[in-house]
C-alpha cells in the first residue's frame, strides 16, 4: 500500500471513531469559497454544478479514482415506476425529476458538448413466473403518482409479447411505465464536472477529508492536499456521509448496498425499452443489473451472484445464451433507511447541509436545480421538507 493510502486510512479510522470533526471556533479572515460540497459523484457533482451555475464560489472536494462510485454500480436508469410505495412525496419528486430531463440533458449539451443519450422509451419490470407479477401489481397499485401520465400498468405476457415477440415461456408479464427511460451516468458524470468548471467551480480531486474544522466564519476542511475554507458546506458523499454527519448535528442514516453489472459484447439493438434489469447501452452492450446486496464495504464481484443474474437474463430473453460478456464489476451504492432521499440542514450548525439518496441518476435535474437554490439560500421548494429526518416514512 501506497504511503498516501496509508495515511488516508489513518484519517479515515481516526473519522470513525468519532474524532473527525473539531467544532471548536478559531479566528479565521473569510473563506475562501461560498460552499464546499464534500463528493464528486453524480449527487454531489449535480448539486455542485447548480451552485456554480448560480454564480457561487464553490468547491467540489474529492477523493478522486479511490471513492466509491455508486454510478459504477447501477444501470444507468431514469426510474419513475416502483418509486413511492408508502411515501406519495417520493413519487411525485420521482415524477418532477422524470419531467425536466429532456430541458436538462438539452442544457448539459449545450454548454458542454457532451451527449448524456438521455432517452425516454418508457420502462419494464419483468416477472418470470405468477408470483412475482402478483407482488409487482400489488407494488404498482400501492403507488399513486401525482398525474395519470405517471401512472404504471401491468402488462400480462399477451400484451408483453406485441414489446418483446422473443421473451422466454417463463415471462409471465411486467409492469411498464411511460415516463420511465436511460442516461449514459458516465457520460452524465462527466458533463456535470465540466459544466461546473465552465461555470468557474474548483475541481480539487485527491481531497479526501480526514478532519472538519469549525470556524469563524464557515468550516475549515482538513484534506490530505491542504486546507479548504468555506462559508457552507455540503455532505454529499454518499456512504462516507455518516463520517461526520452526527458531529455536525445531522443524521447520517445510510448504509452501502453493493450493485454488481454484468457487460455483454457490443450488439445490434436489442433493447430499444429498457428493464430492470435489461438495458442496451448508448454503444451496443447489454448491462445485466439491478442487484442489491448487503455486503458492508466489500466491493468484490460474487460469481454465485454473477451467475443468478445470467441466468435470469437467458430465462428472460433465450437469445442472451450466446451472447459473449466481456466484464463485470461491482459497485457500492447508497441506501438511505427507509429508502428515500434525505435532504438535511443542520440546526446546530446550519450552514451545515447533507444529502442522501439512492436515485443519483433520476433526481439529477433537481439536484442541481431546487437543491442548489435551497443550499444557497435563494429559494426553498416546499417538497424539499418532505425528505427532512423528521419527515420519515416507513416502506
Amino acid at each position: 500500500m501506497s504511503q498516501g493510502h496509508s495515511d488516508e486510512r489513518l484519517l479515515t479510522e481516526r473519522a470513525n471513531q468519532g474524532k473527525g470533526v473539531d467544532l471548536s471556533v478559531s479566528i479565521s479572515t473569510r473563506p475562501a469559497y461560498e460552499v464546499a460540497v464534500i463528493g464528486g459523484g453524480l449527487l454531489g457533482g449535480a448539486i455542485a454544478y447548480g451552485l456554480a451555475k448560480l454564480g457561487l464560489k464553490t468547491a467540489m472536494v474529492d477523493e478522486g479514482d479511490i471513492a466509491h462510485r455508486a454510478a459504477r454500480g447501477n444501470t444507468s436508469l431514469v426510474w419513475v415506476q416502483g418509486k413511492g410505495y408508502g411515501c406519495p412525496a417520493y413519487a411525485a419528486w420521482t415524477v418532477r425529476a422524470a419531467k425536466a430531463w429532456p430541458v436538462f440533458a438539452a442544457e448539459l449539451k449545450e454548454l458542454t458538448g457532451v451527449d448524456v443519450n438521455y432517452r425516454r422509451t418508457g420502462g419494464l419490470k419483468f416477472c418470470l413466473d405468477d408470483g412475482e407479477f402478483e407482488c409487482r401489481h400489488k407494488l404498482i397499485d400501492g403507488i399513486e403518482p401525482e398525474s395519470p401520465e405517471a401512472r404504471s400498468e401491468m402488462l400480462d405476457r399477451q400484451a408483453l409479447l406485441d414489446i418483446y415477440p422473443e421473451i422466454g415461456p417463463q415471462v409471465a408479464g411486467a409492469s411498464y411505465n411511460p415516463m420511465d427511460g436511460q442516461v449514459n451516468s458516465l457520460l452524465l458524470w462527466r458533463a456535470l464536472h465540466q459544466g461546473f468548471q465552465q461555470h468557474s467551480g474548483h475541481y480539487l480531486p485527491r481531497h479526501s477529508v480526514g478532519s472538519i474544522r469549525q470556524i469563524e466564519n464557515g468550516f475549515e476542511l482538513v484534506t490530505m492536499n491542504g486546507s479548504v475554507q468555506a462559508e457552507k458546506i455540503l455532505l454529499a458523499a454518499g456512504v462516507a456521509n455518516a463520517r461526520f454527519a452526527a458531529q455536525l448535528g445531522l443524521k447520517g442514516g445510510v448504509r452501502p448496498v453493493r450493485g454488481q453489472v454484468l457487460v455483454s459484447e457490443k450488439l445490434p439493438l436489442l433493447f430499444p425499452v429498457p428493464a430492470t434489469d435489461l438495458v442496451q447501452t448508448d454503444t451496443g452492450g447489454v448491462l445485466i443489473g439491478n442487484v442489491e446486496e448487503d455486503a458492508d464495504f466489500d466491493e468484490r464481484t460474487n460469481m454465485r451472484v454473477l451467475a443468478s443474474m445470467a441466468r435470469r437474463a437467458v430465462a428472460t430473453f433465450p437469445s442472451l445464451e450466446t451472447v459473449q460478456l466481456v466484464r463485470s464489476w461491482a459497485a457500492l451504492r447508497v441506501m438511505t433507511e427507509d429508502g428515500n432521499p434525505l435532504y438535511q440542514r443542520s440546526d446546530s450548525h446550519p450552514r451545515a447541509f447533507a444529502a442522501s439518496t439512492h436515485s443519483g441518476v433520476t433526481l439529477t435535474p433537481l439536484h442541481a436545480t431546487m437543491l442548489a437554490r435551497w443550499i444557497a439560500g435563494l429559494e426553498i421548494d416546499p417538497a424539499i421538507a418532505d425528505f427532512g429526518p423528521e419527515q420519515r416514512y416507513v416502506h
